[in-house]
Formats: C-alpha cells, sequence, structure tokens
C-alpha cells in the first residue's frame, strides 16, 4: 500500500542542457524538487506584496546544488604553494603506462616539517572519519619518499608506486589546506585514470584520497566521477566480500580492506544523495561485515548452509562491547549511510517503480530513532562524561565528533519527512512532516551554532536545506514569522 499518490505529487530531477550535447542532471534526493516548492511559495508571496522580485529568482534551481565544480571560479585557489616554503621532490615514472600526460609529480611539495604537520591534521580531523589509511605504513611512505627512497616490498622497479605516493599525499596536503594547494579536482580525474590499471590497496587509497580532496572542496560531481572508478576497483579486488572469508589474508589486512570499504561506502552514498544519483554498488552485492557488528564470517563461527549472508546493519550502540574504541566513529557514520541508503531506495527510485510503503517508511523511521538513542548525549549532561566507556585518549578524540552525528542525524529526519511536502497540505501526513522537519530544521541550526570546526563540507548543505524549510514552513503558515527570524 502506497502513502503518496502516484505523479506530480513524488519529488523528482530535473535535467539541465548546458549545451546542445552537454546535459546535468540532479535527482530529486538532492532536494531540487523542494527548493523549487519553496522558490514558488516566495514567488507567490512576493506578488502578493506587490513587491519587487530578486535578482536572485533568476538564478536556476539547478546552478546551486551539486557542489562547485566549476574551475573557472576557483583557479586562484589552486595556486601552486610559495617557492619559499617547498623543496622539490623527484618522482619518475615509466612504466609501459605513458605517465606523461599526468600533472607533474614533481612539482614542489611543501617541505618535510610542514607535510609533516599537515600530515598530524589530517589524521585529526578526516582519518577519525575515514579511517582508509593505516598511520604508521603512511608516515613511513612520507618520510620514504622524502628521501628518495621506498619500502622494501615496493620494488624500484615498480615507479608507478611512487607516483601513488606523491599523488595521494599531494591530495591529503589538499583536503587540510584547499587554499594553497596544487592539484584541483579536475587535475585529479586525469591523474586516477591512468593510476587505475592496478587493484592493488594503494592505488585504491589513492583514488579515496582524490575523491576526498573533490568533496572537501565541494567539486561533488569531479567526486562522483570516481566513485564510478573507485567501484570497479572495489569490485575487481574483491574488498566488497568480507576478507574474513578469506584466510589467504592476514589479521592487519583484513581489517584495513574493511576500513577501506566502508571509507568508500560512506563517500558514495553522501554524494548519491547530494546529487540525486543511484548508488555505485548495491547493498544487496555486499557482504562485508558493518563496524560494530559481530563479524559473521569468522573461521570460529558456524557457516549458513547457503555460505552466503544479508548485509548487517549495524545497529552500533555506544557501549556495545562489539565495538572497538577505534571504530565507534566509523561504526556510526556506517549506520548513517546504511540508512541513507533506504531512504533512497523507498523515496528516490525512478517513478515508474516507486512505491512509498507504509511499513518500509516505518521501519526506516524506527531504525533512525534507534540509531539517534544509540548516540551520546549532546550537548554533555552536567556531571556525567560523554563517553563513559572509552579510554581518555579516545574520549578527546572522538567527543568534537559527537556534534556532527547529531547533525547527520537530523538531516536524515528532514530527508525522509521532506518528500511528504509535496502532498496536499491539508493531508494529515503532510501536516505531520513540515512540523517534524521543522525541528529537525532548528535543531541543525543549533547544533551548528555551538560546533568549534566546520570542517565537513556537508555542513553547508545542511545549514541550507534547514532554513529553507523555516522559509517554506513561514511562508505557508506551518511556522510563526518572528520564531523564523529568532
Amino acid at each position: 500500500m502506497s502513502d503518496s499518490p502516484t505523479g506530480s505529487h513524488f519529488e523528482t530531477g530535473s535535467l539541465t542542457l548546458r549545451a546542445p550535447q552537454q546535459s546535468e542532471f540532479i535527482g530529486s534526493s538532492s532536494g531540487v524538487h523542494f527548493i523549487k516548492l519553496v522558490r514558488a511559495v516566495c514567488a507567490d508571496a512576493s506578488v502578493a506584496s506587490h513587491s519587487t522580485p530578486s535578482k536572485s529568482d533568476d538564478i536556476r534551481t539547478e546552478d546551486v546544488l551539486g557542489g562547485n565544480d566549476d574551475e573557472s571560479d576557483t583557479t586562484d585557489r589552486y595556486s601552486s604553494l610559495p617557492s619559499q616554503t617547498a623543496q622539490p621532490v623527484r618522482v619518475t615514472a615509466s612504466l609501459s603506462h605513458d605517465f606523461r600526460d599526468i600533472p607533474d609529480m614533481n612539482s614542489q611539495l611543501p617541505s618535510q616539517l610542514e607535510a609533516q604537520n599537515m600530515a598530524i591534521q589530517y589524521f585529526e580531523s578526516w582519518h577519525p572519519l575515514l579511517p582508509f589509511l593505516y598511520g604508521p605504513i603512511f608516515m613511513q611512505d612520507l618520510n620514504d619518499l622524502y628521501r628518495g627512497t621506498s619500502r622494501e616490498h615496493r620494488p624500484a622497479q615498480v615507479p608507478s608506486r611512487k607516483v601513488c605516493d606523491a599523488f595521494l599525499l599531494r591530495c591529503l596536503f589538499a583536503t587540510v589546506n584547499p587554499d594553497q594547494s596544487s592539484i584541483s579536482p579536475s587535475d585529479t580525474l586525469a591523474v586516477v585514470g591512468q593510476l587505475a590499471s592496478q587493484n592493488d590497496l594503494l592505488t585504491i587509497q589513492a583514488v579515496l584520497m582524490a575523491q576526498l580532496r573533490c568533496v572537501s572542496a565541494m567539486a561533488l560531481r569531479a567526486a562522483s566521477s570516481h566513485s564510478g572508478l573507485l567501484s570497479r576497483l572495489l569490485l575487481h579486488a574483491g574488498l566488497h566480500r568480507c576478507p574474513f572469508r578469506y584466510e589467504q589474508l592476514d589479521s592487519g589486512l583484513k581489517d584495513l580492506r574493511k576500513r577501506i570499504f566502508w571509507s568508500a561506502y560512506i563517500l558514495d552514498r553522501y554524494l548519491s544523495q547530494a546529487l540525486g544519483l543511484p548508488p555505485t554498488i548495491a547493498d544487496s552485492d555486499i557482504d562485508v561485515c558493518a563496524p560494530g557488528c559481530p563479524e559473521l564470517h569468522s573461521s570460529a563461527l558456524p557457516v549458513t548452509p547457503s555460505g552466503t549472508t544479508e548485509v548487517p546493519r549495524s545497529g552500533c550502540s555506544s557501549d556495545s562491547p562489539c565495538l572497538d574504541k577505534q571504530e565507534f566513529l566509523l561504526a556510526h557514520l556506517v549506520t548513517h549511510a546504511q540508512l541513507v541508503s533506504r531512504v533512497l531506495e523507498v523515496f528516490h527510485k525512478s517513478i515508474h517503480v516507486r512505491t512509498v510503503e507504509t511499513d518500509k517508511v516505518l521501519s526506516i523511521r524506527a531504525d533512525a530513532n534507534k540509531w539517534f538513542n544509540s548516540l551520546p548525549h549532546w550537548p554533555p549532561r552536567p556531571g556525567r562524561p560523554v563517553l563513559d566507556h572509552l579510554d581518555r585518549e579516545v574520549k578527546r578524540e572522538q567527543t568534537k565528533f559527537i556534534p556532527f552525528l547529531h547533525v547527520l542525524y537530523q538531516q536524515l529526519l528532514i530527508a525522509i519527512h521532506r518528500p511528504y511536502l509535496s502532498l496536499p497540505r491539508t493531508s494529515a501526513e503532510y501536516g505531520n512532516s513540515i512540523q517534524l522537519v521543522i525541528r529537525a530544521a532548528r535543531q541543525t541550526i543549533l547544533l551548528l551554532s555551538e560546533v568549534a570546526e566546520l570542517f565537513w563540507p556537508g555542513y553547508l548543505a545542511s545549514a541550507w536545506m534547514s532554513g529553507l524549510v523555516l522559509i517554506y514552513a513561514c511562508q505557508t503558515q506551518a511556522y510563526g514569522l518572528d520564531q523564523g527570524i529568532r
């Protein structure tokens, strides 16, 4: 049974023709349909009050979504680092692949001390969320690159490894300090296509870092293009299958493969929702056990007769005994990404096959609330530590990300209930949903006002969508104007 009528009451995407042979699509999960609703009610209010239309009325809705991939507006951002703070690092490549078209990997990198400081900054701000690197090996590679040496198990006759190392480093530096970057999002696309002939973990890590560099610059279409290539690399390397199924992998490698896969999964679901595009790897093709869940494929556990398992829903809890302290944030982000994937499946499939079934929606709402109830309380209650079950060092590292998780939950509520705002305003589902998204928008803005470091690019979209919700609610008399202004 369907909650929503068919046809125009579904959220739909939009296709823009930039040139006779150049088009851009942005799907409904991006919020493009809702933004048009907001503009319509604002235009009606403007006509009713006889006010002069704003110049912003000439801006197409599609132009304010999908991030900033226009290099013409951001050329100055990607200028080279000042020569007085840099030293040359020579990297050569002479494989059967022609690397001459790759943006010069021999270009200046920051001094070794500055590079080490930026690496530390990356591991403090980004690595807890997306732990697809292994810190000790990475720092060794960093030092080896500046010394012009390579590890024993990366022979000198394979110079593409040096290219990967240098490319990964440049993308990492650009992620930490985008205003002084010498590699643009379009440059990353030019490089990864020529490096991706290998299925090894270093190449996958380099492509993931390039994608993160694009996300950090809000170049979401470029980042999404990386997702297409990355999904093939993950599949070819078998990272979509739980590594504990394969005895030939050592325990450390199993853990790293899982972290790489789930980091890619988180970014893919974020980009899929932001751009309104289908995920690159379907949940039904994944059997990697989610962080915070019991390992279902360990040799110590019985194997089901079929030999296959369903994708585990992480259902992680802050005090879960199976949750490793280093996996705390990753487990919660995977849970959120899986919920986003289910929202996309229910509300944003093609309108020809889309059915918004009551049971499925209630299941998503229940699991979203279950996840929220497992999060540490924020703001902290007086006299009670935020994370009792984690040691002191991990507390300092993880606590600063708690508001981020709460923002993700509030935006998830908006994503679940926003499609119902396309229903007639007289319907009960509309009335319930508009009040729920108002509360979520208010909580988002309140949380963002308390965040010390707005590092996540999605914060901007969260604040913007929350503002649009309140504008829409005020214009439709669902929320008091005086409250909205405050």
